[in-house]
């Protein structure tokens, strides 16, 4: 066969000599099929690379969001049996001042009682005003607020971790994590499951903030740490920080829902929080 190569040169095989011993050369059409060749090996990509950024795009950020819902039911699963089946369920609301008024903890276990009425559900405080998660894992033992003794030791199937006095501690990114992975491996220990709280809203300049409008997403590390952690660790948020940055957009000034002005929630303000840990629960949410 004689074909000729890209420099135009002509090559011969037996196959291609006719009958009156001439070569047959096959020039400009064998350069032809070579372009032709590159433009499908391009088509063929760009259609290979439109499924691909799709997925990277679309379908994975919706596929993190599904797999997080299903953390957080799976994470429920235990009790949600006890709920469903009647049985005693023991829960524990941990967290600062917010915590201590004990106002979201009965809008919260009023609704749940009337969801599972069959469920005998207790609910305990144990909060420290003006403290942290700090505060709490440094307390030695026998100390009045001791983590182990405090927390750890009335084995509570449940605990609602509230604390908005953590987002304004100065620490690094790595103390935060180190803690709550500390703390996380506690409750893991004595089989309690574990919902967390995003703060509310506190005084704007206290947030980085300077309005009470356009302010859906919320500037504070602490609570981009809080949304992270729960997705990597598979645990329930209850997000009263997103409910909050959407009430500008209701034509209500977030700070008309402080009892100070400044970062104590008033009535509807704690009915926010108890709202977002509702939402976790299945059933007609608020």
């Amino acid at each position: 066969m004689l074909f000729r190569s890209a420099r135009g040169e002509i090559a011969r095989d037996e196959d291609d000599v006719g009958q009156h011993g001439r070569a047959r050369t096959r020039g400009p059409r064998g350069v032809t099929r070579m372009k032709l060749g590159v433009r499908h090996m391009i088509f063929g990509a760009v259609v290979l690379a439109i499924p691909v950024s799709s997925w990277f795009l679309v379908f994975r950020p919706q596929n993190r969001e599904i797999r997080q819902a299903e953390n957080e039911l799976e994470l429920k699963n235990l009790t949600l049996a006890k709920l469903r089946e009647g049985q005693t369920l023991r829960i524990l609301a941990w967290g600062d001042s917010v915590t201590e008024v004990g106002r979201y903890q009965p809008m919260f276990l009023g609704s749940l009682r009337t969801r599972f009425p069959r469920a005998r559900i207790e609910l305990r405080t144990e909060a420290w005003p003006g403290k942290s998660t700090v505060d709490y894992l440094a307390e030695p033992p026998g100390g009045k607020r001791n983590f182990a003794e405090k927390i750890l030791s009335p084995r509570p199937d449940l605990i609602l971790t509230e604390f908005v006095n953590d987002a304004s501690l100065r620490e690094s990114p790595g103390e935060t994590q180190t803690r709550y992975e500390r703390i996380r491996e506690a409750f893991l220990r004595i089989g309690a499951e574990w919902i967390l709280f995003t703060p509310h809203y506190v005084k704007p300049d206290w947030m980085g903030l300077d309005r009470q409008r356009d302010i859906d997403e919320d500037p504070r590390s602490y609570v981009r740490f809080l949304r992270e952690f729960a997705r990597d660790h598979g645990l329930a948020l209850a997000d009263a920080s997103r409910r909050y940055g959407r009430l500008w957009r209701q034509g209500i000034p977030y700070l008309t829902l402080m009892e100070n002005g400044i970062n104590h929630p008033n009535l509807a303000g704690h009915q926010i929080l108890a709202d977002s840990l509702l939402a976790l629960f299945p059933g007609s949410c608020p």
